[in-house]
């Protein structure tokens, strides 16, 4: 038996759960791992290797979101205490444990579909402008994503397929134009609620997943993430009426500052150029020519279609 499933198994027999099944499931950089008791489903995130690392006191804070937004009925996973803890570690990696949510995700969201993401997106932001995590938690924002193009920036030129297309100087033209002043308003943003993220059943939201990447930030920057995520019709064409929708679902429990809607487009070229760079970074070190086809044509075909 692998190690990691005679440590599952472990776990679950303090439960006093029996371990049928466990399996492995395909994320983009976690392990995460999908297992059925005899009482139930549930799934174990531990974080992945590089930027995806997160040390036991990121978790406890993410943990502590989590708890947060459970008790003001926002319908996120609910993390599981083992040995009188949320963290789960092995092998060096942590994270927590939490039900099984039996629901999809969309593939070509609705208008209603955008309409409810942005309304729950309003709601945690509302909830969350006090919020103070209890450790810190590493930061997604412009700065940040400026000193990671910095770090990757030679890789970015040097590699044969990136230097064709001008990669890291298109980056850096992007980069150059965006700006986002300290007064913008902030909360607890889960930075990537892309399709993948929410759950949906019967039409209505069941689960918003994966605040692996949340931090204290700037609102506007989730609401551009989420522009990104809902609003391009299978990843060619930028769609103004899932948008339109994504934004009146948002207003209708938060109205946007006069300042967020000032950097509102600025928002949602941000959320996919820090996207081309994770994509990028990733082929460079994968070679998967999906990731360099995505961030690509993210950068040269999706950024210059966006429009409020």
């Amino acid at each position: 038996m692998k190690p990691i499933n005679c440590f599952i198994k472990k776990i679950f027999e303090e439960r006093e759960e029996r371990v049928n099944k466990t399996q492995r499931m395909k994320t983009s950089g976690n392990y995460t791992h999908f297992i059925t008791t005899d009482k139930d489903r549930y799934v174990l995130r531990l974080n992945g290797d590089g930027w995806r690392y997160k040390t036991p006191e990121e978790i406890k804070s993410e943990v502590k979101l989590l708890k947060f937004l459970c008790s003001h009925s926002i319908l996120v996973p609910n993390p599981i205490k083992i040995s009188n803890s949320f963290v789960i570690s092995f092998g060096g990696r942590n994270g927590i444990l939490y039900k099984y949510l039996d629901a999809e995700p969309v593939v070509n969201p609705n208008l209603y579909n955008c309409f409810v993401v942005g309304e729950s997106l309003a709601k945690m932001h509302k909830l969350t402008e006090n919020f103070k995590f209890p450790n810190k938690r590493r930061n997604w924002d412009l700065e940040a994503t400026k000193e990671t193009f910095e770090e990757l920036k030679e890789k970015f030129r040097k590699n044969s397929c990136l230097k064709k297309h001008k990669f890291a100087e298109n980056i850096q033209c992007v980069l150059d134009e965006l700006k986002f002043p300290k007064k913008l308003p902030k909360c607890a943003i889960h930075e990537d609620l892309g399709r993948r993220h929410v759950l949906f059943k019967n039409s209505e939201i069941y689960g918003i997943l994966d605040f692996d990447r949340s931090y204290f930030g700037f609102s506007v920057l989730d609401l551009g993430q989420a522009a990104r995520g809902w609003c391009f019709d299978n990843w060619i064409y930028w769609n103004e009426e899932k948008f339109k929708f994504l934004l009146m679902g948002y207003k209708s429990q938060r109205k946007l500052t006069k300042l967020e809607r000032e950097y509102l487009l600025d928002s949602i070229k941000f959320g996919i150029l820090e996207r081309v760079i994770a994509y990028g970074y990733k082929f460079v070190y994968t070679k998967n020519e999906e990731d360099v086809n995505f961030a690509i044509h993210s950068l040269i075909n999706l950024i210059p279609q966006v429009k409020l």
